[in-house]
């Protein structure tokens, strides 16, 4: 069997000749890229090469929060002395005079000791809650991690008058660097000076900048920012709902960077397109392209509602969407969880208003249910400085670590951004064609599955569509996988080709597959649907049964598609389980009425 996978897959494997990334990975991105490979090869942990870039920072108040920090250092090679263990408060929101005291000025001393970054200290206030003047000799800091217990937010402080400290920042910077210290950056709704804790700490290398308003990011949309590049710290946060959510997202980062992304990509288009809805669509549409580009099979949704449970989630390895307050929809699946290594990001403008909820915002939410990196929102941030998620997009792509992306794609610092992830985690590290290469020497299963799809779809791009469709028919003649089964219906449904749908179709519900995973529910519901549209009802109710076996502790998804079912059931000629479906499906509907009458009740 394996000899005639190896045939079957010379025709997809002719996508490596095409090259994946057009402009190709230079200097220390073509050095990542051996890592990543020879990393994949071998056993035990290696020590990456910007392993000496990195300096980590725990909270030594709060429990669990060392303990990530030493998890992280082992698992990425980095020397337990760059860990810095400081005494901060054990809350995520603090104050200016707090964060003051016991981060700010505690970190850079602890900074400049452990020569990390070389600075000339001011004589200590008197009053430690203000900050500790420093002038930059030199940054060694390309990366700090937050671990697990670092305060989030800097709240607003009321009594705050910088006007004439802001006056002469802008004066000293406006004929040389106008886009960093842009006068309006300090004015109306701008001058506020609440901040994401991150943030502030991205400036460090800076020297102090003013703590009303923000500053413009010199890393901002520069694929060579040049010195520049020295003046920001990219800060990341290992972060979560509890400390082993915060190892989570190093293992989901170790495991993506193994075999690389496997899955598919999903877009949540806002269905507006005035005012600055157009500017949040446009941003995920350019995304979009960047991600078919590369072959991704994608499922985008055009409504203003999110996708709901119903919606086709299989294998999520990439969302990028908009605009709810808290997880909602498909995120709500019992048991949801991401593909191996999966990039998530929901624009909302307090969508990482706190990390220990799990179900508050969409940062939290995304890290406890797999996702291995995302990013958000502390307060208010407006739309257009927020991370640009097409820059995201193209950097990740492209092959840059995900710190390096996503300040990349940040237009602005002392703000109210941040990034969750192993700033050295690279989602795209491995090339489509190692993947490929890895599936025709060993075979494939499970999420390969995907990769597969992709490669055919690079495949169709480049105008050789007889070697993609003889290449995926022959992966789906080994193995009946229901994804690699819809893309072919999907792709036969184009040119009318009826009764190699049917066998398609049939050959899935014969093969007995079933959902192993809550996301998988809506892949078979659209297989269930594709049956009815070519009125192969047997085989419909088959897979609906599946589905609703699977399902039996969601309601909520249950009663979604009970209605669908029950009509196959009753066009399939068996009328007592279309109406035991019915009534299954009106059992949940009062249900959920009688819970919410009791809700407005007691409220």
């Amino acid at each position: 069997m394996m000899t005639m996978m190896k045939k079957r897959m010379m025709r997809i494997d002719s996508v490596a000749a095409g090259g994946l990334l057009r402009r190709g990975l230079t200097g220390v991105f073509a050095a990542l890229c051996v890592f990543v490979f020879s990393a994949a090869c071998a056993a035990g942990v290696e020590r990456h090469p910007l392993a000496d870039e990195v300096v980590i920072v725990a909270n030594r108040a709060v429990e669990g929060s060392e303990a990530v920090a030493r998890y992280y250092a082992e698992q990425r090679g980095i020397d337990p002395e760059r860990i810095l263990l400081l005494d901060m408060p054990d809350r995520e929101t603090i104050s200016r005079a707090a964060f003051n005291r016991r981060v700010l000025n505690p970190l850079v001393e602890a900074l400049d000791e452990g020569g990390f970054l070389d600075v000339v200290l001011e004589r200590a206030p008197a009053d430690g809650s203000e900050r500790r003047g420093y002038s930059v000799v030199y940054n060694h800091v390309r990366y700090m991690v937050l671990c697990y217990g670092v305060p989030l937010r800097i709240a607003r402080m009321n009594d705050l008058d910088e006007s004439e400290d802001v006056e002469r920042f802008v004066r000293r910077h406006a004929r040389t660097r106008p886009n960093f210290a842009r006068p309006e950056f300090f004015q109306g709704r701008l001058a506020a000076n609440n901040a994401s804790v991150d943030s502030e700490l991205a400036t460090l290398a800076m020297g102090p900048v003013p703590v009303t308003g923000m500053v413009g990011n010199p890393l901002f949309r520069q694929v060579e920012p040049g010195v520049l590049a020295s003046e920001v710290i990219r800060v990341t946060r290992l972060d979560g709902p509890t400390p082993e959510d915060a190892k989570r997202l190093v293992d989901n980062a170790l495991e993506g960077e193994r075999l690389g992304l496997r899955g598919r990509a999903y877009f949540d288009q806002d269905g507006r397109e005035e005012g600055g809805y157009r500017m949040g669509n446009d941003w995920l549409r350019g995304a979009r392209r960047i991600i078919e580009m590369a072959g991704f099979d994608t499922t985008v949704d055009t409504r203003r509602e999110i996708f709901d449970r119903r919606a086709r989630f299989d294998a999520p390895a990439f969302y990028l969407g908009w605009y709810a307050g808290d997880v909602d929809g498909v995120f709500q699946l019992s048991g949801f969880e991401f593909a191996a290594g999966a990039v998530a990001a929901h624009i909302h403008s307090f969508s990482a208003r706190s990390l220990r909820d799990a179900e508050a915002g969409w940062a939290a939410p995304f890290v406890r249910r797999g996702a291995a990196a995302t990013v958000g929102n502390v307060y208010e941030p407006y739309l257009m400085f927020s991370h640009h998620l097409d820059a995201l997009t193209g950097a990740l792509l492209d092959g840059w670590t995900w710190g390096d992306a996503a300040y990349f794609a940040l237009p602005v610092l002392s703000w109210q951004n941040v990034t969750l992830g192993d700033p050295l985690y690279r989602p795209f590290g491995v090339p489509l064609e190692a993947q490929v290469e890895r599936i025709r020497q060993d075979g494939w299963e499970g999420h390969d599955a995907y990769i597969l799809i992709r490669a055919t779809n690079r495949l169709l791009a480049e105008g050789r569509e007889a070697d993609a469709r003889e290449g995926i028919r022959g992966a789906f003649a080994d193995q009946a996988h229901p994804g690699v089964a819809l893309y072919i219906v999907e792709m036969l449904s184009a040119h009318e080709d009826r009764e190699d749908r049917r066998a398609v179709l049939r050959r899935v519900v014969e093969s007995g597959v079933a959902p192993e995973r809550s996301t998988d529910w809506g892949l078979f519901a659209a297989l269930a649907e594709a049956c009815v549209r070519d009125r192969m009802f047997e085989e419909a109710v088959a897979l609906y049964r599946r589905v609703l076996e699977s399902s039996v502790h969601d309601d909520a998804f249950a009663r979604a598609i009970l209605g669908e079912a029950s009509r196959a059931a009753a066009s399939a000629g068996d009328s007592d389980l279309s109406m035991e479906w019915r009534d299954r499906q009106l059992a949940i509907i009062r249900a959920e009425e009688g819970a919410a009458a009791a809700d407005e009740e007691g409220g």
